[in-house]
């Protein structure tokens, strides 16, 4: 029976002392590995007082439910229906004032990608702009997620940095507000979402490695273009994730080169490496 085993994970926040707003997880035997990156709160409300903030809360929360294997039988579709309604129920049940009370820019989403092995096959399942890598035995990376999301986010990032900070907040709101309005494209705490889940199935070889990580890591690929993916295996290979960590932090410093592309100095970043064993 195909299984995942765990080469290395890492979740760095870039504020020491805090937890941030990316969780990964994994499950070796059922052949399951997640990275959520809950996306940063624009209100000063804070329905979940118990977490940092929202998007550590559903990030969290999430992580935790997905350690619950799917039914014998049922469709990744279906375990993504039964998943957000459960967030909207953990919503309900934790938040300090009802859900349905605040500005939909308060409500928690979060991106993330989610990888099940399938006999000798695996699942992609992705909202957002979280990425994943599959790399062969031969050395071919195949990238899988939404990996165009990148450029328009680093064009939305240079567009806010050019506004004053009330403009830019101003901004961010209404983006979130429309984000739990319209079509859904990112998790959430609306059931609805699960249809919008993007899947891709994949062939997945004994020997093959998988990483998967949220957008702050994948950085170094893009917009920074100071890694391939190939790279990115490379690195992991002779210093473990901490060594992309490490990258990563050494191209965000103050004043540095990439600074205009970013709306926050030093993103989240967490990723899973894992290998596909028979």
């Amino acid at each position: 029976m195909a299984r995942l085993d765990l080469l290395d994970a890492v979740n760095d926040p870039g504020k020491p002392g805090q937890t941030g707003d990316d969780r990964y997880g994994f499950d070796e035997v059922s052949g399951r590995a997640w990275v959520l990156d809950g996306a940063t709160d624009v209100t000063p409300l804070k329905p979940f007082p118990q977490f940092e903030s929202g998007a550590a809360w559903y990030a969290d929360t999430l992580s935790a439910w997905l350690l619950n294997n799917p039914p014998t039988g049922s469709s990744d579709r279906a375990y993504w229906q039964t998943a957000i309604t459960a967030m909207r129920a953990a919503a309900d049940a934790d938040s300090e004032l009802p859900v349905d009370s605040l500005p939909k820019e308060a409500w928690p989403i979060a991106s993330g990608i989610y990888c099940h092995l399938h006999g000798s096959a695996a699942e992609f399942c992705w909202m957002g702009d979280c990425i994943a890598f599959l790399k062969t035995q031969e050395g071919a990376v195949q990238i899988l997620g939404n990996h165009e999301v990148p450029d328009a986010e680093t064009d939305e990032a240079i567009r806010l940095n050019a506004l004053s900070e009330a403009e830019k907040w101003e901004q961010l709101r209404l983006q979130r507000a429309a984000a739990n309005s319209g079509v859904p494209h990112v998790f959430g705490i609306r059931p609805e979402a699960a249809a919008k889940v993007h899947r891709q199935t994949v062939p997945a070889a004994p020997g093959n490695q998988i990483m998967l990580m949220s957008d702050g890591l994948y950085r170094l690929v893009d917009p920074y273009q100071t890694h391939t993916p190939a790279a990115l295996f490379d690195l992991a290979d002779t210093e473990g994730l901490l060594g992309l960590i490490r990258a990563l932090r050494g191209e965000e410093g103050e004043g540095g080169a990439h600074a205009e592309k970013r709306v926050k100095r030093s993103d989240d970043a967490c990723g899973v490496w894992v290998e596909v064993s028979g």
